[in-house]
């Protein structure tokens, strides 16, 4: 994935493509002029990124033995912890996050196609009160849930992307619901739209 600023809208290409996942990270922290949150959407056409929501701001991993990375004691809330382990911000430390929850899917259910394990992650993101689609896609990932939730969903954003014009009298999105336990699941379904409320101006016939 590449970002082109702290903007909204600065999430660009490889994640052109509408398949793309991309993920965004959790905390805001300003560096040398940028944030290490980039919202959507997706520059362009506007498509609904990022895809959920990972860990990447002072993140505690294990220090690789015998380089120098994190050597120097710095001010602030990342660099060294002891011997063993250190604190990072980046992708670097969000996408483990999101690859590792990635792994126990696969793990628990190993005849899941890629599809399939994408899906089970944004279906069980727990999304952050206050953020939009934009900030935060399904929201954060969840890898306990996305293991053990049966049902997952083809898309968690009825994603419209750029609505050009002249265009057709209707425009629809199709979502499926996928249920893999032996027993029926009854779901609450609710819709949220990033605009709750919109207004319709009133236009005045100039012949009156």
């Amino acid at each position: 994935m590449r970002w082109s600023g702290p903007a909204s809208g600065t999430t660009a290409s490889p994640l052109g493509r509408r398949r793309g996942r991309s993920r965004g990270r959790r905390g805001r922290r300003r560096r040398s002029g940028g944030d290490l949150l980039q919202p959507g959407p997706l520059f362009g056409d506007y498509t609904v990124k990022p895809n959920i929501k990972t860990p990447g701001v002072a993140e505690t991993a294990a220090r690789a033995t015998g380089t120098s990375i994190d050597a120097v004691d710095r001010e602030g809330p990342v660099g060294p912890v002891d011997d063993h382990y250190t604190r990072r911000s980046g992708t670097s430390m969000a996408a483990p996050a999101v690859d590792g929850a990635a792994a126990l899917v696969m793990q628990a259910h190993p005849d899941g196609t890629p599809r399939q394990v994408a899906q089970a992650l944004v279906s069980s993101a727990d999304p952050t009160a206050g953020e939009s689609v934009y900030d935060q896609g399904s929201g954060l990932v969840d890898a306990e849930r996305a293991v053990d939730q049966p049902v997952s969903v083809t898309a968690t954003a009825a994603d419209f992307g750029r609505l050009t014009w002249p265009r057709g009298p209707g425009i629809a999105r199709e979502v499926a619901f996928s249920n893999a336990s032996d027993t029926p699941v009854t779901l609450d379904l609710a819709l949220r739209s990033s605009r709750p409320a919109v207004t319709c101006p009133a236009v005045k016939n100039a012949a009156n």
